[in-house]
Order: structure tokens, then sequence, then C-alpha cells
């Protein structure tokens, strides 16, 4: 009998997911997704830094892996844009 783990290869890049503030403000507030400090010195952060160089090593979130659990991921929320009048 064989088990699906569904665990991340450490040499593949991993493709980061960018939200406006306004998708991410909702999913902090209920407690999916939250700045990196809430993590505090989790060794995924390192492995997260070495497999998507296009993240801004800000912001995390919980999304539904290939198996259907809710595993951490980073996130990255699109910058404030400044208008002038």
């Amino acid at each position: 009998m064989s088990t699906n783990t569904a665990v991340p290869d450490p040499t593949i890049e991993m493709v980061v997911e960018s939200v406006p503030r306004t998708e991410f403000t909702p999913r902090e507030h209920l407690g999916t997704a939250g700045a990196i400090a809430d993590l505090g010195e989790d060794p995924i952060i390192d492995r997260w830094r070495s497999q998507a160089p296009s993240w801004r090593g800000k912001h995390w979130t919980y999304r539904p892996d290939t198996d259907g659990a809710l595993r951490l991921f980073p996130i990255n929320v699109a910058r404030a844009t400044r208008t002038t009048t």
C-alpha cells in the first residue's frame, strides 16, 4: 500500500501568488494569512527564500495543496499605488 505524502521537492522553484491588499486583509482577519513575523523562526522561511526568488519575504498564507490539505505558502501582497492629484 502506498501513501501520497505530497512533500514539495526543495530543488524546484516555487510560484508565488500575488494578491491585492484588499484580498489579503480578509485572509489576515480570518487567520489564514499574515506577516512573516507571525511565524517566528520557522525553518520553512529559509526554504521559501531559496525556492521562491520572487517572494518579497513579508507574508504567508494557507492554501490547499494537491491533496486538499491546507499548507503554508509564501505570498506577495501588491504594493500600494500612489495617485497624484
